[in-house]
């Protein structure tokens, strides 16, 4: 069994720097002790005034009475509450399973406790009555009786009520900024007094107890003092653990008054909080690693439990691996549910869609094949050969094992019938938990005992690169050094993994790892930055497209916060193989609806000996190539050009990728992709007759793939009385609008602008159309006449027929 209570120990402030990563490596670096010690109480030096004449405290919080999925919402030293006061000056640790009285409280300044479903012993809340009467602070939290968790405030009764307070059995909800002037409240704007699924109580206070917060005309907060400490009560939970996801604009106020509390409760002068950029958020220290040692480990970033249009998701798998390369991922375990009653298209059949594109056309990324299994409370498998299909919650994870795959725990706060299911995690043989989804996250205390993952879940292209993990594995197995399935799961296993949220901008995981993954992106930063030195200093005599292309693909990953991959093709940039080549891809932008048109690729060898590339190009979307895959050659000193066929379709975005798969060369260089989107130019127009005038309707055709990526498309037109611009109506695959009615002869020139998701603009090419009026009638276009004779004809022809029948 672990050590009942894990703490850590986090420095004081230090000045902002130009870097948030760079700043966390620096405060890392000139931290006074060990930032994570694993203790039964911190050592009993008593309270440490810094040069700013700031008390930096030892503050507890207290896990050891949460029971039904509680301590999943009950922040702890691993929260960003826990972080944010670290990095304010405090210490904290977290109490999992001693009893309050017996002497844990020994060496602490503050003792925390949320909404605690265990009640204390009478033992237990004189113990925390005589540490208070000694100059102990008390933070005690509540929460309503409604929420469907079952937790509320009236176990903290037993204490409170000794100081005029009582957590009311109500609740409570929306914001507040009713505040009384008092050290609590300053810097504060308003409070959202719940927090996702958990809502707030109101108080009832009394006796020399004071209230400092109200909802309309409720109390919220309250204050008290008894011997030489002081108490805060709230039946606000939310100020305590949403911070950045779903804080609604609150967010800064939270941290704000969190830090008041703590701060009035030791006795410390109100200020204000310091909140870096990025949090990194360190539960338990980990493995102890020398600096050798720990260069031994590759590191690699990708995304765990994402879904394609194989399920719910929102995009296709195609969409979803040009997403995971868009953001520089080394690996993607794509996992779209499965469901107890077999279907062709479920589960594992979007991964080895995302997989059966992936490995044909040597992509950079790994794909790992995997399900949530949702039939059950939801449990992501993976590595999986097959499918499982079940609603049984103990086969889901054994068939997963059976497989040889690992079976995690999928969101469990997401509703409280998972609350059963988490407290048996370890009977049902599960392998690791969702600690975050999707940025949901309220304290990952659960990370000292149990192996964990973040997962994205985002179901839609868009989200991909918002929570993703780092690994760190020993002598990688897979194809030139990379990541392999056995490799992401001993990671796991082994907890050697950074969750990366960038919804709540957060790195999260064992202290050791954190702070690797700080170093490599500081290092990753200072590379990258020395090869666009050096690529703008060449560029500007030389084409070195190869460079170029690869610095791009670095840029993008730094971005993405995937360090190593970005250290590693900042290399590959600067490398004298890649300086001597110079590549370019060339292809219409704009192109006719099904027609044919070339894909020209350029190769440039500086080099004094003949070079090969190894490519294969992989047609998304609205086109067929001829060749797929084509070995390219250039002699030494020497230019050649390669083309291939490409064939449009009716509409729609034309997107295809060529991957640079291999290079003939000494030195191993990475592979590197290129791409290209262009767009058909499938633009109709129809005369409208009228007897008030005729109009125009102008169609932009596409398709409905296309049309997910498009966020505007508008018509510029001019018809003699100046350009404007108007907005096209959509429909499933068309824009449309009309112009007019025109009652005399009109000249329309006219254009479709095209906006994609990425903001990028394509004007498609400009039509001139004439609408001929004669007075006295409407005059049709060509089509509509045609058509109109024609029916004229038949009506003729059916009055002969019946008049030789006798019918009229």
């Amino acid at each position: 069994m672990p050590h009942p209570i894990l703490g850590c120990t986090i420095s004081e402030e230090v000045p902002s720097l130009k870097h948030p990563v760079l700043d966390l490596v620096i405060l890392l670096l000139i931290m006074t002790s060990s930032p994570f010690v694993n203790m039964s109480h911190p050592a009993d030096t008593g309270s440490m005034a810094t040069a700013d004449g700031l008390l930096s405290k030892n503050v507890l919080f207290d896990e050891a009475h949460t029971a039904n999925g509680s301590s999943l919402w009950a922040p702890g030293n691993a929260s960003l509450f826990g972080w944010m006061l670290g990095v304010n000056g405090y210490n904290s640790s977290t109490n999992f399973d001693q009893a309050l009285d017996s002497g844990v409280l020994t060496g602490y300044d503050i003792l925390v406790i949320f909404f605690p479903m265990i009640a204390l012993t009478a033992s237990e809340v004189e113990a925390v009555h005589a540490f208070v009467r000694n100059g102990g602070g008390l933070v005690l939290v509540g929460a309503d009786s409604d929420n469907w968790w079952g937790f509320s405030g009236k176990n903290l009764n037993p204490i409170s009520e000794d100081y005029g307070v009582i957590f009311n059995e109500d609740k409570t909800r929306d914001t507040t900024s009713s505040f009384v002037a008092h050290s609590l409240t300053v810097g504060v704007t308003d409070l959202l007094i719940q927090g996702d699924q958990l809502f707030g109580c109101s108080l009832e206070v009394t006796g020399n107890a004071t209230t400092v917060v109200t909802k309309d005309g409720k109390s919220i907060v309250a204050i008290a003092e008894a011997g030489a400490g002081r108490v805060v009560f709230s039946g606000a939970p939310g100020p305590f653990y949403v911070y950045r996801q779903r804080s609604y604009g609150h967010g800064d106020s939270h941290f704000q008054f969190s830090l008041n509390v703590i701060d009035w409760v030791a006795h410390n002068t109100q200020r204000t909080a310091v909140i870096p950029e990025l949090a990194a958020v360190r539960a338990g220290t980990g493995p102890s690693l020398g600096t050798t040692e720990l260069q031994e480990y590759s590191m690699f970033v990708g995304l765990i439990h994402d879904h394609t249009t194989h399920s719910d998701g929102a995009d296709t798998p195609e969409s979803m691996l040009a997403a995971g390369l868009n953001k520089g991922l080394d690996f993607m375990v794509i996992t779209d549910h499965a469901h107890k009653n077999p279907t062709p298209i479920e589960g594992v059949t979007g991964a080895m869609a995302v997989r059966d594109i992936a490995q044909p056309h040597g992509l950079d990324v790994h794909i790992v094949v995997g399900a949530e299994l949702s039939s059950v409370h939801h449990t992501v498998a993976f590595p999986l050969t097959e499918n499982i299909w079940t609603s049984s919650q103990q086969e889901a994870v054994d068939q997963a094992h059976g497989q040889g795959a690992i079976a995690i725990l999928c969101h469990p706060t997401i509703d409280a019938s998972y609350a059963d299911t988490y407290e048996r995690f370890d009977d049902y043989g599960y392998d690791a938990v969702e600690i975050v989804n999707t940025g949901y996250f309220y304290g990952g205390e659960a990370a000292y005992f149990k192996n964990f993952v973040g997962a994205s879940d985002g179901h839609s292209a868009s989200f991909v690169g918002q929570v993703l993990n780092a690994v760190f594995v020993q002598n990688p197995s897979g194809p030139n050094g990379q990541i392999a399935d056995a490799d992401l799961v001993d990671a796991i296993l082994n907890r050697r993994l950074v969750i990366l949220d960038r919804v709540n901008n957060m790195v999260f995981g064992q202290a050791v790892w954190v702070n690797r993954y700080l170093e490599l992106m500081s290092l990753a930063e200072t590379q990258l930055e020395t090869a666009q030195d050096t690529i703008a200093a060449i560029s500007s005599t030389t084409s070195i497209g190869l460079s170029e292309a690869y610095l791009q693909a670095a840029s993008v990953a730094l971005d993405s916060w995937n360090p190593s991959r970005a250290s590693r093709l900042a290399i590959n940039a600067t490398s004298e193989e890649a300086l001597g080549i110079d590549i370019q891809m060339d292809a219409a932008v704009y192109v006719e609806p099904n027609t044919q048109f070339p894909l020209l690729f350029r190769i440039r060898n500086n080099h004094t000996y003949p070079i090969s590339m190894n490519t294969s190009m992989c047609a998304l979307h609205s086109l067929t190539v001829d060749t797929v895959t084509q070995t390219v050659v250039a002699g030494a000193n020497n230019s050649e050009t390669y083309t291939r066929t490409g064939t449009s379709d009716d509409g729609g975005f034309v997107e295809y990728w060529l991957n640079i798969v291999s290079i003939n060369l000494t030195s191993y260089l990475s592979p590197v992709l290129l791409t290209h989107t262009g767009v058909i130019d499938n633009v109709t127009h129809k005369i409208n007759p009228a007897a008030s005038g005729n109009s125009i309707t102008i169609t932009y055709h596409t398709d409905a793939l296309s049309r997910g990526r498009i966020s505007a498309v508008n018509l510029v037109y001019d018809d003699g009385s100046g350009e404007k611009s108007v907005a096209m109506s959509v429909g499933w695959t068309t824009y449309e609008k009309t112009l007019g009615p025109y009652t005399s002869s009109t000249n329309v020139t006219f254009r479709v602008v095209i906006v994609d998701d990425a903001n990028h603009t394509y004007n498609l090419r400009t039509r001139v159309v004439e609408i001929v009026s004669e007075t006295g009638g409407v005059v049709l276009d060509p089509m509509t006449l045609s058509v109109g004779v024609g029916v004229l004809i038949a009506v003729v022809a059916l009055v002969v027929v019946l008049k030789r029948r006798g019918v009229v």
